[in-house]
């Protein structure tokens, strides 16, 4: 009787753990979701043999997502909106939005890496808006090489960035874009 109770239970468990397993590949192959950057800053002033000890990452209350347009499995309809130059409204993308600060160090590299299963974005356009009120916008190659995002010096002591990814197939024709937004105070 114990033993096929300990059989039930181990029948039981694997049926689980296959379920799981199942459902996870599904959900990875679901192309309808926009990938998620995970946004990263390391403090390069301090003498380690890992980078992982001095790095911050942003997630839960530190980023907000917002997908604009994806269209990752259907390639026939692209973006329409201008691609030049990042040009969402910061603060009312926020409202009533969380964004905790993260830290911005005196010599850092920040970076945005993806799933290594995920599409990789073409483009960045970057907006960082400081606490003085100066604004500078940019636009970068994305290489998920090294995945860095270069943004601007500021004067203020902290900073708004939305960082819109943008994804372009071989014909230059927009079909993802993703707007992801961190905060960052100087240290």
């Amino acid at each position: 009787m114990k033993k096929n109770i300990i059989s039930f239970s181990l029948i039981l468990l694997l049926s689980l753990l296959l379920l799981t397993i199942t459902s996870c590949n599904k959900f990875s192959s679901d192309n309808s979701q926009a990938p998620e950057p995970s946004i990263d800053i390391v403090d390069m002033s301090k003498e380690s043999k890992t980078e992982v000890n001095n790095m911050f990452v942003f997630i839960d209350n530190y980023t907000v997502l917002n997908q604009i347009f994806w269209r990752g499995s259907e390639k026939e309809d692209f973006y329409k909106g201008q691609l030049k130059e990042n040009d969402v409204n910061i603060a009312k993308s926020l409202e009533n939005k969380p964004l905790k600060s993260g830290p911005l160090f005196e010599n850092y590299k920040m970076s945005a890496t993806f799933s290594s299963k995920a599409l990789k974005p073409t483009l960045v356009l970057g907006k960082l808006e400081d606490d003085l009120g100066h604004t500078s916008t940019w636009k970068q190659s994305y290489t998920a090489k090294d995945a860095v995002i270069n943004i601007p010096r500021f004067e203020g002591e902290t900073a708004k960035i939305a960082l819109r990814f943008i994804w372009l197939d071989d014909n230059e024709r927009c079909y993802g874009v993703v707007d992801t937004f961190v905060s960052v105070k100087k240290q």
